[in-house]
């Protein structure tokens, strides 16, 4: 199953190729799974344990935290650079695999953060990390591998150095306080543009609204058609099937979704107040647009590499654009990785919220996702390796006000 995904991807993986490869039969095949799906979900998980223990294995026998956080994340890297074809089948194919994948993810991500948790605790200084701040590191973690590690060979341990910096960071700077002020402040009403009636609109619209109340994999033309008041042959004027659909509304309400968060993010605010401005307006659509929230947050994951490398695309883009403007530390320029680390951390914790039904409470933490993004970005740059992040990191991180929510 490794070696045919790495090859071909999920999709291209046959029952008669991959029992022709094994050296086994259709019926032994049958003996241990139901269908290609049940292989291919066992195998990810596999995958997950392996790495698992290698970041485990990689921190054993060392004491100091920040040593161990180095140490696991090179591991990691060594995994994904030792193994690429079952780095792309975790941390890419994944998305392909169907309703059940969504459920799969959902638990070794929420592994990985207990795994993260015990790793801080059971170090000699029993650091404390909160479950948001698990959450954080993990969503940063995942989405760093999964769209610059991956099949970047030996510069993905390159890549594991400064994620490195960036993890010591969050924790440090989650530690002594935030860069922002916390002050809890009134939440604005934003809502998405809505376009000019038509077809097209139609079919977008319906698709967006079914796939927000129930999911991505119940999506048919007949539904849609159906919910937009349309005939079979408006859809395939418009649209080649339901996933070309499906894309085109998701990066129409992921593009809404960017405008209304730059919107009045005054260009004269300095750039801590304007990127919690911009964090403010997001938690106010995600509250005020639950169809948009849905599609965008929880089912893209649901809709293959397409949608995912839509969104990843998307998360680039913005942090580039928001890093652009960051004064950086010492005379350097802030670090474009961590601050797309930084903004998946964010992502992450939104979606968890959006997919268990807390959106309207995402604004109470808006200060504190501010701080996710504020404080490793505006905090380091990148340096050449982290045993010199390690030495650096203390002596760079100003004296600031406790943040409550990390202990809650």
């Amino acid at each position: 199953m490794i070696e045919l995904v790495g090859e071909g991807g999920y999709e291209a993986v046959t029952l008669r190729r991959l029992t022709a490869l094994a050296g086994v039969s259709t019926r032994t095949f049958y003996e241990h799974f139901e269908g290609k799906e049940q292989c291919f979900l066992e195998t990810y998980e596999l995958v997950v344990k392996r790495i698992e223990a290698r970041v485990i294995s990689a921190q054993t026998g060392e004491s100091d935290w920040s040593r161990r956080v180095e140490l696991a994340l090179q591991g990691f890297a060594a995994e994904l650079i030792n193994k690429p074809r079952a780095a792309r089948l975790a941390l890419r194919e994944i998305f392909a695999a169907g309703p059940a994948a969504h459920g799969a993810m959902a638990r070794a991500e929420a592994h990985f953060e207990e795994v993260l948790t015990e790793s801080f605790v059971s170090s000699p200084r029993q650091v404390e990390i909160s479950p948001l701040l698990a959450k954080a590191i993990v969503s940063g973690v995942a989405f760093v591998a999964r769209t610059r590690m991956v099949d970047a060979g030996p510069t993905a341990a390159v890549t594991a150095d400064e994620l490195c910096s960036w993890v010591l960071l969050l924790r440090e700077m989650s530690a002594k306080g935030s860069l922002a002020n916390l002050t809890a402040r009134t939440r604005s009403n934003l809502s998405l543009p809505r376009a000019e009636p038509g077809e097209r609109e139609a079919i977008l619209a319906a698709t967006a609204k079914l796939a927000a109340a129930s999911g991505y994999w119940e999506l048919t033309k007949p539904r849609i058609l159906a919910a937009a008041g349309l005939r079979k042959n408006n859809f395939t004027a418009h649209f080649s099937g339901v996933e070309d659909c499906f894309l085109a509304a998701l990066e129409q309400r992921t593009a809404g979704l960017a405008s209304q968060v730059m919107k009045d993010s005054s260009e004269e605010l300095s750039w801590p107040k304007r990127v919690r401005q911009i964090i403010e307006n997001l938690c106010a659509v995600i509250a005020d647009d639950p169809v948009t929230a849905k599609l965008v947050f929880v089912e893209a994951r649901s809709a293959g590499q397409a949608a995912v490398s839509l969104q990843d695309g998307f998360l680039a883009s913005l942090a580039n654009d928001l890093v652009r403007e960051a004064p950086g530390s010492q005379g350097r320029p802030a670090s474009p990785m961590h601050a797309e680390a930084s903004l998946a951390a964010l992502w992450g914790i939104a979606r968890s919220y959006v997919d268990s039904g807390r959106e309207g409470r995402l604004f109470d933490i808006a200060a504190v996702l501010t701080f996710l993004f504020l404080a490793p970005v505006n905090g380091l740059p990148p340096a050449p390796s982290t045993s010199r992040v390690t030495k650096q990191a203390s002596n760079v991180i100003p004296q600031c006000p406790k943040v409550d929510h990390f202990r809650s």
